[in-house]
């Protein structure tokens, strides 16, 4: 019997992302990247960062997205807004969700280039950073992330 191909496929399968910090520290929080043998730590703004821990939480399910929940682990734009709104107050303005993105990919993109994880940085961090006409996702199995333990 073949097996059923899954239908957004993780770009970043092999990889794995453990979350350190709280949404209510102003210092922000670390993400542990871990490949091929190697681990490397970065550090995230408090935006950042909750915008970081929320599709974490998401992909593990441990979020009430209610309707908004998408196939794939992705999550909305709108669905990505509310979980700011809700869980990070104070960590910056929702509707500046997509730029703190992009400063994740930012900051991904030079991660990997400083530590030569990946030749093309951008490309790397949109793949662990994914986006399509859904939304937003990590692309990394959700057995493979670790949320903040404490959120």
């Amino acid at each position: 019997m073949s097996k059923v191909p899954q239908a957004f496929p993780f770009l970043l399968p092999e990889a794995e992302l453990s979350l350190y910090g709280t949404f209510q520290d102003k210092k922000g929080g670390y993400a542990i990247v871990r490949a091929e043998r190697r681990e490397e730590a970065l550090y995230l703004g408090r935006s950042r960062f909750a915008v970081l821990a929320i599709l974490a939480l998401a992909a593990k399910g441990k979020l009430n997205l209610g309707g908004a929940a998408l196939p794939g682990g992705f999550v909305s734009r709108g669905a990505l807004q509310d979980q700011f709104n809700e869980l990070a107050s104070g960590a910056g303005h929702a509707d500046y969700v997509v730029r703190y993105v992009h400063g994740i990919r930012k900051s991904l993109r030079n991660f990997a280039e400083a530590h030569a994880w990946a030749a093309d940085g951008r490309a790397w961090a949109h793949r662990l950073l994914e986006s399509n006409g859904l939304g937003y996702r990590i692309s990394i199995p959700p057995d493979r992330l670790h949320p903040p333990p404490d959120g």
